[in-house]
């Protein structure tokens, strides 16, 4: 059987007035991933356009994202982003990584650094064959989705060149932050122009509920003729817990309207759809959801907003 890519997210992106897409967490190891598909179903009934599965970050044991991603685009047939990570990895392990996503046509991937194992060490230093920034995955990605291979230490001829081989239909897609937190928002925004520059076609957004911080980085873009479509991520919540967690592991601000509204359900939705109004109002093609129990929550609000367009 051969495998077809995926339809690349920029073309979603560009063929729809607005999309709602969500990410979805694999299993921790051990864990049945039933429930997963669970909610990939009842996402997909209510109108979610794509979906994206995360990479298991600071060493929380969650394996799975390719083959996760693979049967949700063939079971399923929704498109899907794999979450691609580079942190300790060499250049041929990454290859090789790109070429399995490649064969099983996932083809959207969100090119991230990855985050350090919670505990091992605060910050990270790449080896001489790995990459410390997650640009210089994406101009690999690049590289491959033009054919252009690695070269075999001791095997391969100075001009040995692959070129000519297979090329790959990635469609890179790069995290965005609008509310940097160690760095100044102008280097925040020079990071992400350097991941367009390398090839990333669309972004996407650290958790934020800040319509006016968006916009203004969508502006700052847009004067360095960086902007692409760039979708902001926005967390579902369903407890007044999750809130402090949020705040205190990622030092998120969660407007205080919306901690108040968590005490009603309908007023909870209520204000997500508004905000969802908010972001689209200041130029989002859509809205990516992270989400961890709350799939019939975010069903409701999808197939709400999209039953009265």
């Amino acid at each position: 059987m051969i495998v077809s890519p995926d339809r690349p997210i920029t073309d979603i992106l560009n063929g729809k007035d607005f999309t709602f897409s969500v990410e979805l967490v694999p299993p921790r190891n051990g864990e049945p991933i039933a429930g997963l598909f669970d909610k990939v179903k009842l996402l997909k009934a209510a109108g979610v356009d794509f979906i994206s599965i995360t990479k298991g970050a600071g060493g929380s044991l969650r394996g799975g994202t390719t083959p996760i991603a693979f049967l949700i685009k063939e079971k399923y047939h929704l498109p899907v982003i794999a979450h691609f990570t580079c942190m300790e990895a060499s250049k041929q392990e990454i290859e090789n990584g790109l070429v399995d996503h490649a064969y099983l046509g996932i083809t959207n991937v969100l090119a991230l650094r990855g985050d350090p194992p919670t505990g091992v060490f605060s910050s990270y230093e790449a080896g001489p064959n790995q990459h410390q920034f997650a640009h210089q995955l994406i101009s690999q990605i690049e590289a491959l989705k033009e054919g252009h291979y690695l070269k075999r230490q001791g095997f391969d001829q100075e001009n040995t060149t692959f070129h000519l081989g297979e090329a790959h239909a990635f469609c890179i897609g790069a995290a965005a932050y609008p509310e940097p937190l160690d760095i100044s928002l102008v280097q925040s925004v020079d990071y992400f122009v350097q991941k367009v520059r390398q090839g990333a076609t669309y972004g996407i957004t650290q958790m934020t509920y800040s319509p006016e911080h968006y916009q203004v980085f969508l502006n700052e873009l847009s004067v360095k003729k960086a902007l692409i479509p760039i979708l902001p991520g926005v967390r579902i919540l369903s407890s007044h817990k999750q809130v402090e967690f949020l705040q205190k592991t990622f030092r998120i601000e969660v407007p205080k309207d919306y901690v108040a509204a968590l005490d009603d359900k309908q007023a909870a939705k209520d204000y997500v759809k508004n905000l969802i109004l908010q972001f689209k109002a200041a130029g989002a093609r859509g809205v990516q959801f992270f989400i961890m129990n709350e799939a019939e929550i975010l069903a409701d609000i999808v197939a709400e907003m999209k039953s009265t367009k």
